[in-house]
């Protein structure tokens, strides 16, 4: 893992980007590095992280890493864990 600091952002804020989107992660939680992880049933995980990657300008995908020569949907019924940053904080409306 990095050594890098991402943009503090609170996890209703990274929830309701997410949502905005869509995507409906089973679980979502914050980390020490203020990154977050979101967790997926029966999703798989190249398919989360492209959504995730294209929901918003500022989200940085960290883990996992892209594709490159393997079948992407092999285990499709296992859980996804896709780790995500915020590079800046972004522009949401939480009046919704």
């Amino acid at each position: 893992m990095t050594d890098q600091q991402y943009t503090h952002v609170s996890e209703s804020v990274a929830s309701a980007i997410l949502e905005r989107e869509e995507i409906h992660p089973t679980y979502l939680y914050s980390n020490s590095d203020n990154s977050f992880t979101a967790i997926f049933d029966n999703v798989p995980a190249p398919t989360m992280r492209q959504q995730i990657s294209v929901s918003d300008p500022t989200i940085t995908v960290l883990e996992p890493m892209p594709l490159d020569n393997r079948q992407p949907n092999v285990e499709v019924n296992i859980a996804a864990t896709v780790r995500f940053a915020f590079t800046e904080y972004p522009q949401v409306d939480m009046a919704d």
